[in-house]
């Protein structure tokens, strides 16, 4: 039984129907893998500016207990300290930078983690919370929070750590 050509204008406006549905989608798909790879390589160019400061400063990437805010010194010495400052005030425009972008990724959120650990004794200070506090996100100023331990309720946000 041959097709009328109607029923073959019929066909080609599905087929054509079809197809556009398909590029539409395919689009959407490629410029959502785009956007996340342009996050991915910001939040790369990002760390690896922070990871330039550590090298440069190593001994403020992991201050240990050199740091007593409080006194406002570093190793007894308050030039240091106004130095770690500068140095953890970059470093945390970068975390937080990292943290927008591509926080909700686990290994992201680790390296956050980790990084917020080792200045934990900083930021659980006064003088982080006077001065230094981050003043832009508040989803990473509650993760922040919730890596400190601190008592906040933040709805709606996954902030668990991973481990």
């Amino acid at each position: 039984m041959a097709l009328a050509l109607a029923d073959w204008a019929s066909i080609a406006t599905i087929v054509t129907g079809c197809a556009a549905i398909f590029a539409v989608g395919f689009g959407y798909w490629q410029t959502r893998q785009f956007r996340k790879q342009q996050l991915e390589s910001l939040a790369r160019d990002h760390y690896q500016h922070f990871l330039e400061l550590c090298i440069a400063y190593p001994e403020f990437a992991s201050p240990g207990d050199k740091v007593d805010a409080e006194a406002r010194t570093f190793s007894d010495n308050t030039e240091r300290f106004v130095q770690y400052e500068w140095f953890f005030t970059a470093g945390c425009n970068s975390l937080e930078a990292i943290f927008v972008a591509v926080g909700q990724l686990p290994h992201w959120k680790a390296t956050a983690v980790s990084i917020v650990n080792e200045h934990r004794a900083y930021m659980l200070s006064q003088r982080y919370v006077d001065s230094q506090r981050p003043t832009g996100d508040p989803k990473f100023e509650a993760f922040v929070d919730c890596v400190l331990g601190r008592d906040v309720v933040k709805a709606g946000l996954d902030l668990k750590a991973p481990g």
